[in-house]
């Protein structure tokens, strides 16, 4: 088990937990988190938000009991994790090219640790006017701009903005409709599909999707895909 340094709102649902210890982990990848002291059955799947010397941490959204019960933790408190889990992003095949990271609403947190191991990518963040007040958009974003330009879009379609055909890659996470209109904007795009899990090591098999005409795991074959081989014709 491990303790939490801090446990910081940061939006009218989000929120960034630090956990100490050393971590591992690409961006991309996820942990399990679990509290002992809660009625949690099972863990909660995370994905990293940024990793440093002597901490892990976490962007996550309430949504449910679970992550009701993360945000009320606070900082000493104890909590388990297991990981990493799952592929993530090929850092290394782009890291000195022109790369753009886009991610809508809950989407935007696998991309800051994924910035900062990329070569000064373009940035590209997605929210609704009633996520975040003003002042909590511009320190979330002034976070990301330490490791590329980075552009807000508040409540609009953003792709209808960006012209995401002038990159060698996009790297995308966000509500399905959005990575689809991403991947049709530029061929060589990858996904991270956000899936309810179970077991984190596709025993379960909650988590299946179509990818290439068959039902592959998230959490183990992805959740990072090529967006071109992923099926999202349930999205219009």
């Amino acid at each position: 088990m491990y303790k939490i340094a801090f446990n910081k709102k940061i939006g009218i649902d989000f929120y960034i937990m630090r956990i100490e210890g050393n971590f591992e982990g690409s961006p991309g990848q996820f942990y399990m988190l679990r509290s002992e002291d809660s009625f949690m059955t099972l863990s909660r799947p995370i994905s990293i938000y940024d990793i440093g010397d002597n901490y892990i941490e976490f962007m996550y959204k309430t949504v449910g009991k679970g992550t009701q019960y993360f945000s009320k933790m606070q900082r000493g408190d104890s909590i388990t994790l297991y990981g990493p889990y799952g592929n993530g992003f090929p850092v290394d095949e782009y890291i000195d090219k022109k790369v753009a990271l886009v991610g809508g609403g809950m989407g935007i947190a696998p991309l800051m640790y994924l910035a900062k191991k990329l070569n000064n990518p373009d940035i590209y963040l997605g929210m609704r006017k009633e996520a975040m007040s003003p002042e909590q958009m511009r320190e979330i974003g002034e976070s990301y701009s330490r490791y590329g330009a980075t552009y807000f879009n508040i409540g609009n379609d953003m792709t209808e903005k960006i012209d995401l055909s002038k990159y060698d890659a996009v790297m995308t996470c966000g509500p399905e409709i959005l990575m689809k209109k991403v991947k049709n904007l530029n061929k060589n795009t990858y996904v991270s599909l956000e899936k309810h899990m179970g077991c984190a090591v596709g025993a379960c098999l909650s988590c299946t999707c179509d990818v290439n005409g068959k039902r592959v795991r998230v959490c183990k074959e992805g959740p990072v895909f090529r967006g071109s081989e992923v099926d999202f014709k349930d999205e219009d």
